[in-house]
């Protein structure tokens, strides 16, 4: 698995020999990876396009790009993995917290009566959807 602790993206062209590019991103994707990925290619076609992005590609360029093109988009899809991290850092947090609530205190603050239930019927069902 790519290292996540560092801030990140990768660089993907379709064609890999052994592997394509949209076959790694979907390997990637099975083994909990967050890193961005921005596909850049000499050899399009929609449905690659279509099936890469839908699959939560970054971005896909197609060859020739200029650098200035390119950096933009690897400084897109870096503050866009800054963004995620955070997020993920903060979703963490709450699992722990609301993994330390007894049962009681979870009853009651599912049940809509406690003083931050809405709140925190909203966190945990974000919890559990992430």
């Amino acid at each position: 698995m790519p290292n996540e602790s560092e801030l990140g993206c990768i660089l993907l062209d379709v064609r890999i020999p052994g592997l394509s590019g949209p076959e790694l991103q979907d390997r990637l994707s099975e083994i909990g990876s967050t890193l961005p990925i921005v596909f850049l290619t000499g050899h399009p076609d929609v449905p690659t396009t279509v099936q890469t992005i839908k699959a939560g590609a970054a971005d896909f360029l197609t060859k020739p790009v200029s650098s200035d093109e390119l950096l933009r988009v690897i400084e897109r899809a870096l503050a866009h993995h800054e963004a995620t991290r955070g997020l993920k850092s903060k979703l963490d947090m709450v699992r722990v917290r609301i993994g330390t609530l007894t049962p009681r205190e979870r009853q009651v603050y599912a049940s809509g009566h406690g003083p931050w239930s809405g709140r925190f019927r909203r966190i945990a069902d974000c919890a559990q959807a992430a």
